[in-house]
């Protein structure tokens, strides 16, 4: 059964062995046929030349055989001459295609059929059938073809000369010996054509592996460098940005101490220490927001932030955060607005979308003048947009709105654009590149759009439905 697998596998060929075939064998078979004609051409030309010399010496039977043996040869070298020029010509193409093919096997038949034609008249004057020999060997060793052509071409060769020998040789012993000699032959020629097929597919092979996996290393190697120059960039980023948080922390902290300093001198007026305590308070409360800011912002960044999408009634939660954030909004007597259908359901992460919402409306209080306003809304897409079926969350202010330059870099984590509030609230800029964060971790976006003086809209896109990262679908 394995001897039976070993024959099938010889005369099949696999896609690569095809591709192989195509593109290397081609080529180096034009290569072979162009030096066989430039080496065997000379040769048989003074061969032709030197019978034609000593034509007109001997007996009539050698006249007989010098004669064949010219036309023979002579015939041989212009078809060598020609095969050489075509094959040159196949040489300059990129791909060869069929022409290449044919010329192949017309080389090949021809080689040997010149053996067969040669050895036949040889039996005029010797009981040799090297000649004969001789063909199968050159054909073997120079051209490769498939096994199973192989097969079929010594066998044709085989079948004319044991035909052909019978009408030169009327010996019936030598004509038996000869016939047995080409059978040798022409068994010989194809070990040889098998032996070589199979050497050269297996070097082809390997070179063509060794060449797929120089390109893979080649291309591991690019990705590598861009990983590592993505990784620098983003360590710099984090590194400009943990900079940038620091010096906050350090000035709300600094800050805090000197109102607590404060409290502790006694030469304050009992009207100093409300006011001072209330500062303090505000410090404590911003220095407490940027902590939790961070401290979330680095859990999602070492995946520690758990992704669960469940069906979420919106309206609820930007309602509670309205409420949470209310006290805020009173103090400069901005109006909170929920537009969201009290119907309206989202699939989502509650709780990052629970800290988005909540971020993006205390941002947009943070930049609203007293008596302004600050309006959420919400809708479905029709699902003919080329982001899909989503839905749509905006947060839009009547505030003092922004300039593109501060829009360019609002997400950006290096860049520090946070500016003071209408009453001069502080910020860090950490709310926002939180917000991006988990509203892309749900495979979403968020825009903004902006009019310095008439206020700014913040609008988060999120698809309907969203694949968890378990892989889990939740429709």
């Amino acid at each position: 059964m394995r001897f039976l697998n070993q024959i099938k596998e010889t005369f099949s060929n696999t896609e690569i062995d095809q591709l192989i075939i195509e593109n290397e064998i081609k080529k180096n078979n034009l290569d072979r046929i162009f030096y066989l004609a430039i080496v065997a051409t000379p040769v048989i030309f003074i061969l032709v030349l030197w019978y034609y010399i000593s034509l007109d010496a001997g007996s009539s039977v050698e006249h007989t055989w010098k004669s064949r043996i010219i036309l023979i040869h002579s015939i041989l070298c212009i078809i060598l001459v020609i095969g050489g020029i075509f094959t040159y010509i196949l040489k300059k193409q990129k791909k060869p295609g069929l022409p290449a093919v044919i010329l192949n096997n017309i080389t090949f038949l021809v080689v040997t059929l010149a053996g067969v034609a040669t050895a036949m008249t040889d039996q005029l004057v010797t009981p040799s059938i090297a000649p004969f020999i001789l063909s199968c060997t050159i054909t073997a060793l120079v051209i490769l073809v498939r096994p199973f052509l192989a097969f079929l071409y010594f066998l044709i060769s085989f079948i004319i000369i044991y035909i052909a020998l019978s009408f030169t040789q009327h010996n019936q012993a030598v004509l038996l010996s000869n016939r047995l000699d080409a059978l040798v032959a022409v068994g010989i020629g194809f070990i040889l054509s098998l032996i070589l097929w199979k050497v050269n597919m297996i070097r082809y092979r390997q070179s063509r592996l060794i060449e797929v996996q120089k390109k893979e290393i080649e291309s591991n190697y690019e990705k590598l460098i861009k990983y590592a120059d993505d990784l620098n960039i983003a360590n710099a980023a984090k590194d400009k940005f943990f900079s940038i948080i620091s010096h906050d922390l350090r000035g709300l902290i600094t800050s805090t101490l000197s109102a607590s300093d404060l409290l502790i001198d006694n030469d304050l007026t009992p009207e100093e220490k409300p006011r001072i305590n209330q500062l303090l308070n505000a410090r404590l409360k911003k220095t407490f927001k940027l902590l939790e800011n961070l401290l979330t912002w680095s859990k999602s960044q070492v995946n520690q932030i758990t992704y669960n999408p469940v069906r979420v009634n919106l309206y609820l939660v930007v309602q509670e955060n309205i409420e949470l954030l209310d006290v805020l909004a009173e103090e400069k007597n901005i109006s909170l607005l929920n537009h969201v259908s009290v119907e309206f359901t989202v699939i989502a992460d509650r709780e990052m979308l629970d800290t988005v919402i909540r971020n993006l409306i205390s941002n947009a209080i943070k930049f609203t003048n007293s008596n302004g306003k600050v309006e959420i809304d919400a809708k479905m897409s029709d699902g003919l947009t080329e982001k899909g079926e989503h839905f749509e969350v905006s947060i839009k202010d009547t505030g003092v709105g922004m300039t593109n330059e501060v829009m360019n870099n609002l997400f950006q984590i290096d860049k520090k654009v946070t500016t003071p509030g209408t009453k001069n609230e502080i910020g860090s800029g950490l709310g926002l590149i939180l917000c991006k964060d988990f509203i892309e971790k749900q495979g979403g976006e968020i825009l903004v759009t902006s009019v310095v003086g008439k206020g700014s809209c913040f609008t988060f896109v999120l698809p309907v439905s969203l694949r968890a990262q378990s892989g889990q679908t939740v429709e």
